[in-house]
């Protein structure tokens, strides 16, 4: 049984995320609609963040009887900050970008990075000045998609950590 949790995740290899982030990118959601995400997460117990995040409404389709977590950061100035902040530190550092033309797994995941960074910063003035509208308007996506299809999912942030939650799905979610 999958749960998707949006909100690292280790088990897919990060090749196979790049061809789907372009197309997402260009504005074609194709690919990531029509693609076989048990090739790519089969192995997984559960996914979370980015770029797993990108496509949300795609993996729901795929796998609708998944339990699901919607984790956010309710605080939007603060969760901004801070991936701001992160994605500066990482994708703006000259050392890593040069490891990753030595290392092949680093050179895909920043390459992902770079791409998932720019689809939730699209727009005049990139992730800086259109993120926090990027993700008022997936979470509103999630919820809305969520509720239409009549399906439970717990509305979680990281501080809201108890067992009391975890047991609303019926799962143990790590």
């Amino acid at each position: 049984e999958i749960v998707l949790v949006t909100g690292v995740q280790t088990c897919a290899l990060p090749i196979l995320w790049v061809p789907l982030l372009q197309a997402k990118a260009s504005g074609d959601d194709a690919p990531g609609q029509n693609f076989d995400w048990d090739v790519l997460l089969g192995d997984c117990d559960g996914v979370m963040d980015m770029p797993p995040g990108i496509f949300a409404e795609e993996l729901l389709d795929f796998y609708p009887g998944a339990k699901v977590v919607l984790n956010r950061r309710r605080d939007m100035d603060a969760w901004h900050r801070s991936l701001n902040g992160a994605a500066e530190m990482i994708l703006g550092s000259w050392g890593i970008w040069g490891l990753s033309w030595w290392d092949a797994e680093l050179f895909w995941w920043y390459r992902s990075a770079v791409l998932w960074m720019g689809i939730m910063g699209k727009g005049e003035g990139g992730f800086e000045k259109m993120g926090k509208e990027w993700a008022r308007k997936y979470y509103e996506r999630l919820e809305e998609k969520l509720k239409s299809e009549k399906r439970e999912y717990l509305d979680w942030e990281v501080k809201d950590r108890s067992e009391e939650h975890t047991s609303e799905l019926q799962s143990p979610v790590l």
